[in-house]
């Protein structure tokens, strides 16, 4: 078996997009450093829509530009309803005292 490859299997997949990341991230730092501008949103976009797409895979949910699991957004609205009505309580004129 000297000088043939093995052939690519699933297993390959993750070590592959190892390697596409790291080859978008040597892109984003090039053509910062060259000031290559249209190279550098490239990058950026891919790897935004990347992990936005690794965060959606894994179940999460972005509130307010944060990603969250869905126990961690139950708990973070859950706190912005209790802020929401304590607000309301303290607005002059309320009548909930």
């Amino acid at each position: 078996m000297l000088g043939r490859r093995p052939q690519r299997g699933p297993s390959d997949a993750p070590a592959n997009r190892t390697r596409q990341c790291q080859a978008k991230l040597d892109i984003l730092i090039e053509g910062f450093m060259r000031a290559d501008w249209t190279a550098y949103r490239d990058a950026a976009a891919w790897l935004r829509d990347f992990t936005n797409h690794k965060n959606i895979e894994r179940g999460r949910v972005m509130c307010g530009g944060i990603w969250f699991t869905p126990q961690q957004i139950e708990a973070v609205r859950e706190r912005a309803r209790k802020r929401a009505t304590r607000a309301a309580d303290l607005r002059p004129g309320s009548s909930s005292k």
